[in-house]
């Protein structure tokens, strides 16, 4: 098959093929830029259809956000009322009820209080009471004891006055020729030298004890059996022979002699005791 021809104006031979080829490839590409551009055509309507449902979505997620946001305050706001409200209710009850309970306390303490003040009344007239009472009770217990102490007093003057009246008569029928003292010092016994203070000056007693220790010249100590202790004077005269020890018992007859700032015994007679 022949492929070539002579051109009619320039007697040119002329590849059939080959301008059969340009002239398709020359349709083609202008087929192609055409549909190129449709299709950028469409690309843009695409997009610009695109970014208005784009658009349109944005507007509407902001007017969503926007109307959440509102009806998010708004319930956030009626919560809080809510929760304000309840709160003021429970605070109220509360409130309400610690001040019925500070009134019931108060009330409470002020009876405490005046049962506070009627126990300290009481125990004021009480205390009261009890200091007449004791003080009435030691004035009759002193009055007894005085009494009781002068009947004593009396009955031990008496006592001693007999035993004294029947020393008397024993000394004057006695021989007083030897005359002695005492020889010893330091021991301790017990007596009845309490009765013997406790009675009038020139009161006659009778005391049983013994003689411990010499002050001075015809002054010596005198230790009765209880352990009571007194001085006692004994001329030289009245020992009558009679020698002693501190470990001697003995039994003195003489008065007693009151002065201001001591009581001794002034003996007229002294005894061992066998």
């Amino acid at each position: 098959m022949q492929s070539s021809v002579k051109c009619g104006n320039c007697g040119a031979e002329v590849d059939v093929n080959l301008a059969l080829k340009t002239e398709l490839e020359l349709e083609m590409k202008q087929k192609m830029a055409a549909a190129r551009r449709d299709f950028d055509k469409e690309i843009e309507t695409k997009r610009a259809e695109y970014k208005a449902h784009l658009d349109a979505l944005n507007a509407k997620e902001k007017e969503f956000d926007a109307k959440f946001a509102a009806a998010l305050n708004a319930k956030k706001t009626e919560l809080e009322n809510e929760i304000k409200a309840k709160l003021e209710g429970e605070n109220l009850n509360i409130v309400n009820a610690l001040k019925t309970e500070l009134e019931a306390k108060s009330k409470q303490i002020n009876e405490l209080n005046l049962k506070t003040l009627e126990i300290e009344k009481l125990k004021r007239e009480k205390s009261e009471f009890e200091s007449a009472l004791m003080a009435k009770t030691e004035a009759e217990l002193s009055k007894r004891l005085n009494e009781e102490k002068e009947r004593l007093g009396k009955a031990l003057a008496e006592q001693n006055e007999l035993k004294f009246k029947q020393k008397d008569e024993q000394l004057e029928a006695q021989n007083a020729a030897n005359q002695s003292g005492f020889v010893g010092k330091g021991a301790l016994s017990a007596s009845t030298v309490k009765q013997a203070l406790a009675l009038p000056d020139d009161a006659r007693v009778v005391l049983e004890g013994k003689i411990v220790s010499e002050f001075r010249p015809e002054h010596y100590q005198f230790v009765d059996k209880n352990g009571d202790a007194i001085e006692v004077e004994i001329d030289h005269k009245d020992w009558r022979g009679v020698t002693v020890d501190e470990n001697t018992p003995v039994r003195i007859y003489g008065e007693v002699d009151k002065e201001f700032m001591k009581t001794s015994i002034d003996v007229k007679s002294i005894e061992i005791i066998k």
